[in-house]
Parts: C-alpha cells; structure tokens; sequence
C-alpha cells in the first residue's frame, strides 16, 4: 500500500503521512492523532460524510473537495482558500465559497455572492428559507475581506 501524504498547501512540506487506502482516511487519522492540519492542500479530496469535527483546517485548500454530509462542527476554517457551509432542509446543498475572490459554488451554480442571491430570490421568492442564514454569513464573511 502507498503512502498518503497531507502537505502543506504552501511550502509543500510534508504535515501527516500514512499508509492508508485514501486521502479522506489519512485525514481522518491525522486528526484522530491530533495532528496541526493548519495550511493543509486538501484540493480535490472525496471528504463525503467524512467527520471533521474540531479539525484545525486553518488556511488549509479546500477547493474542489467534495464535502457532502461531512461533519464540520466546531472546525477552524479561518482564512481557508474555501469555506463551506452547509443548507439544512430537503436539498441539503453545501455551499462553496472563496471570501478572497467573492466565489461562490454551489450545485451547478457559479458566480459572486450577490449572483447567489439573486438566484436563490428567483428560484425560492424573497424568503429563501433555509438560505437565508448561509447567504448572511457568506456575506459577513466575504464583507470581512
């Protein structure tokens, strides 16, 4: 079995390494043991349903991880190059978002924040429901930048 490794996202060095099947795993036990995932490049990983809960992801790269249904209660996602935020109800949607260049992804939408917005005021009218308090915060998020 190789080696999985979790590298910093911007020195390259090497943060955690195991010998484990996938990158969702060693992060998994990376956090199990404690590790400092801060700056982590986690770009592209399968991270569905994984638990993150109170994973040190500080500035770490989330970009094109796949983090559907995954757990990130209490996790420190400060200056991360993606933040996620999750939609409770029946679509249960996670929300990408890049508070650096006002990028939002979410489903097949692509766009600013306020592109977002608007989309969401179309499709669900001026309540937007179970929206709403993502879309606040995305907004005081990106507004902080």
């Amino acid at each position: 079995m190789d080696n999985i490794q979790i590298k910093n996202r911007f020195s390259g060095k090497v943060i955690f390494e195991t010998e484990t099947g996938n990158i969702k795993s060693c992060l998994l036990q990376a956090i199990k043991e404690g590790a400092d995932l801060e700056r982590a490049n986690l770009y592209g990983a399968n991270l569905e349903g994984a638990d993150l809960e109170r994973a040190n992801l500080e500035r770490a790269n989330l970009y094109g991880a796949d983090l559907e249904r995954a757990n990130l209660r209490g996790a420190n996602l400060t200056d991360c190059a993606y933040i996620a935020a999750g939609v409770d109800g029946n679509s249960r949607r996670l929300i990408m978002c890049n508070p650096e260049q006002d990028y939002i992804r979410a489903g097949c939408f692509k766009g600013t924040l306020s592109e977002f917005k608007t989309s969401v005021i179309e499709k669900y009218g001026e309540d937007f429901g179970s929206y709403k308090a993502v879309i606040a915060y995305l907004e005081v998020v990106i507004g902080a930048k």
